[in-house]
């Protein structure tokens, strides 16, 4: 009988798992990860999403997790094993894992994370400090909420192999009119939005309202509570909306 293969979720999870032991200077045996990725799937399991209650049946065993140790983890090139590393300040830059002038983004991003007691409280990993750094450069005076959006939407489409082209257009577009910057750049990026002609994409964020995407950005952000997570995306998904409907009733006027 065929083996069943095992879902890229959780061979993400998996490398992830062991590039940040590596980081700690340890090596988690499979028997911990096995335990770790079963905590998870009772996560999963209560999610109200099909998929994800699909995917928790399917937790890789011990002797896969150890395939997968010797298999695609051990044959992952050090830049891309550094993705999968949660950021420290100086050591993530003394490795090369983020260069120096990401510093004062990837320290905002800390802090931000950081407060969110009730939902994430996590460390960044570089994949996302990455991105909120690229995202800080080209809108310094965005608040961070929307930084934050912006950089776990572009996070989850590399992941996903970069397939979703249109939304990256949307966080260009947004970045490039800066809605937020004042009413009439608010009011010039609606009517580019809402042109008969040529529209520009709309937004650039996935429909986050979407749970399957759920389990992802938790893995993106490096720590998996469903529930919580949840909540954190839909308090910046709601101020999201807000920003909408304000830049509308700009456009409007």
């Amino acid at each position: 009988m065929p083996q069943r293969p095992i879902p890229g979720y959780w061979k993400e999870r998996c490398v992830a798992l062991f590039a940040q032991a590596e980081q700690r200077g340890e090596r988690l045996s499979d028997g911990v990860v096995f335990e770790t990725l079963k905590a998870e799937a009772r996560e999963l399991e209560a999610h109200p999403d099909p998929q994800n209650r699909v995917l928790a049946a399917w937790v890789p065993s011990k002797r896969s997790i150890s395939r997968i140790r010797t298999g695609e983890f051990a044959q992952i090139e050090e830049g891309e094993k550094a993705l999968y590393r949660t950021f420290h300040w100086p050591e993530s830059m003394e490795r090369g894992d983020l260069p120096w002038e990401a510093s004062a983004a990837a320290l905002e991003l800390l802090v931000f994370l950081d407060q969110q007691k009730d939902t994430v409280a996590q460390r960044p990993p570089i994949r996302l400090a990455r991105w909120f750094w690229r995202v800080s450069q080209a809108s310094p005076g965005q608040p961070i909420r929307y930084r934050v959006l912006q950089a776990l939407t572009l996070a989850v489409n590399e992941l996903r192999g970069g397939e979703h082209v249109q939304t990256v257009r949307g966080v260009e577009w947004e970045l490039a009119y800066r809605p937020w910057h004042n009413a009439v750049q608010g009011k010039a990026y609606y009517k580019a939005r809402h042109r008969p002609q040529h529209p520009i994409p709309s937004g650039g964020l996935f429909p986050w309202n979407e749970e399957a995407l759920h389990a992802e950005v938790a893995w993106v952000l490096g720590g998996l509570n469903l529930k919580r997570m949840g909540s954190f995306i839909q308090a910046m998904l709601s101020d999201d909306v807000a920003r909408k409907r304000g830049t509308k009733e700009e456009g409007n006027g």
